[in-house]
């Protein structure tokens, strides 16, 4: 999994945004936050991170470069919208931790919204790929 914006999901059962079954789950440059009761759990399987992730908790095990656990990904307020594109995503605020801090060499060539990556989306003069899928 590259690329992806996890946010809010629940359950009534542990696991919530990966529910892993004796599988295994690579995520790179991927935001998992406010799950309920928690953003991962691996239930016999297994999470490699490619790196340059957030959780917002630490269930997610996450400990590659450029990982970031315990950490508020500081997500639009206001959930999915219309950003432009095909689909509703949800924002990245301009404080973000996730602003330009993916892995470009894994980073698909456009976000969700069909914009190009890399940007330089922090203003400062050097275009990194965002983690997430905004």
């Amino acid at each position: 999994m590259t690329n992806n914006t996890f946010s809010g999901n629940t359950a009534s059962t542990s696991g919530v945004t990966i529910e892993q079954d004796g599988s295994i789950a690579t995520i790179t440059n991927s935001i998992f936050s406010g799950g309920s009761p928690d953003n991962c759990h691996t239930n016999g399987g297994t999470i490699v991170s490619g790196g340059h992730n957030i959780d917002s908790g630490n269930s997610c095990g996450f400990n590659a470069t450029g990982d970031a656990t315990s950490t508020d990904p500081l997500l639009d307020p206001n959930g999915l919208q219309d950003n432009g594109g095909p689909t509703k995503t949800i924002a990245l605020l301009s404080n973000s931790p996730a602003i330009d801090a993916g892995d470009d060499t894994v980073a698909p060539s456009t976000d969700q919204r069909g914009i190009a990556r890399p940007q330089d989306g922090n203003g400062d003069g050097t275009a990194v790929s965002d983690i997430g899928a905004y």
